[in-house]
């Protein structure tokens, strides 16, 4: 084994807090299998010629499995976990022998079925900086050469795959909730536009909503129709609908409103059909 395995990339542990919290802002544990993820551990386990290779996430009290090939678990203990030792550091942990090793020589998946003896992890990590899980593979058999450099550099990638479909899974998570909230804002708004339309058909006197600076006719009710003569005004700026009104001032009434967004009233105006 090169020195470049045996010696990882250490750095200080990780606020394990915001790492949970990272992990969990994803949402992906106990999600249904997805065939990018299968796919990956299938080429990782090609690349590194071993029978086992795993994605795992790592909760406070569990890790889960989000793809594995050749391992019959879908989660373990945080007790069991190998994978755990990743956290905190930002290259390979290799393993050559894990009945040697202090970490992991009484880990129940050593000295049991199904008796795990190679390991090799690389960390999933966030543009943060903070753990998510790993992508590691696993033999049954000690091997004191561990992985070739380029089989390393094969597992650094495919943990850089991993990541892009994990942050590609949030993002169109994200997409869908923010298309849920544009939807039920749409519907909300929709059901208070009817109200209102039905609170302007009901008034007795002649009302009217304008939008915009070009004071663009939204509602209208039957008495302010008949006020203008049952005109078309929905749609219809001001001053296009009622040119006759606007040439009597009432545009610059309007503009002066919208201006200034102080109310104006006014008592006894004389409007000219």
């Amino acid at each position: 084994m090169s020195r470049k395995q045996w010696v990882t990339d250490s750095v200080d542990v990780t606020d394990e807090s915001a790492r949970l919290d990272a992990r969990r802002a994803r949402d992906h544990l106990d999600t249904t299998p997805e065939v990018g993820f299968d796919d990956i551990v299938r080429l990782a386990k090609r690349l590194c010629h071993t029978p086992v290779a795993v994605i795992s996430l790592i909760e406070s009290e569990r890790q889960w499995f989000k793809a594995s090939v050749g391992f019959d678990f879908s989660e373990t203990l945080i007790g069991q976990s190998i994978c755990k030792h990743v956290i905190g550091q930002h290259g390979l942990l290799i393993i050559p022998d894990l009945t040697l090793d202090p970490r992991t020589c009484s880990n129940l998946l050593v000295l049991e079925e199904p008796h795990l003896r190679f390991y090799a992890g690389t960390p999933l990590i966030t543009s943060e900086g903070l753990t998510l899980g790993t992508i590691c593979v696993i033999d049954h058999v000690a091997r004191p050469a561990g992985l070739t450099d380029d089989q390393a550099d094969n597992l650094k990638a495919l943990a850089r795959q991993v990541m892009s479909l994990l942050e590609m899974r949030r993002i169109i998570a994200d997409r869908d909730i923010l298309l849920d909230q544009a939807e039920r804002h749409r519907r909300h708004s929709e059901h208070e536009r009817m109200e209102l339309a039905t609170m302007f058909d009901q008034a007795p006197s002649f009302m009217a909503t304008l939008k915009g600076p070009d004071h663009v006719f939204d509602l209208v009710n039957p008495a302010y129709c008949r006020l203008v003569g049952s005109r078309q005004l929905i749609g219809k700026c001001f001053a296009e609908a009622l040119p006759d009104a606007a040439r009597q001032g009432y545009g610059r009434m309007l503009d002066e409103a919208s201006r200034s967004g102080a109310p104006f009233v006014q008592r006894g105006a004389h409007y000219a059909v």
